[in-house]
């Protein structure tokens, strides 16, 4: 989740609840975020700009802030990678991500 001040969002969901992990950087992003554990398996990333020509930053100018992105698990990513680029008709990159190997768009 895409928002301009981490440490309000955290406070935001403490107070139903949810307890937000400590800060980490998100170099690939040039971000920091702080992590909600949600569920069995389930969470939500929040996520700060630490640069105003992050892509944090530029989702937030032209969207406002809000849903960035998800994360699915994928048994076999190469196979989740071909179904992604051949149903949508655009490449997507592996690229290191928070939860090891991602698929990403680049936009």
């Amino acid at each position: 989740m895409a928002l301009e001040d981490l440490e309000k969002a955290a406070e935001s969901y403490r107070k139903i609840g949810l307890n937000a992990g400590d800060v980490t950087d998100i170099p690939y992003l040039n971000a920091k975020g702080r992590y909600i554990p949600v569920g069995e398996n389930g969470g939500i990333m929040l996520i700060q700009a630490e640069d105003v020509n992050s892509p944090v930053a530029y989702f937030l100018k032209n969207k406002g802030k809000g849903i960035m992105g998800v994360s699915l698990e994928a048994s076999n990513l190469l196979k989740a990678q071909d179904i992604l680029e051949t149903g949508m008709q655009q490449q997507f990159a592996l690229y290191a991500g928070l939860f090891g190997t991602s698929i990403g768009s680049g936009s």
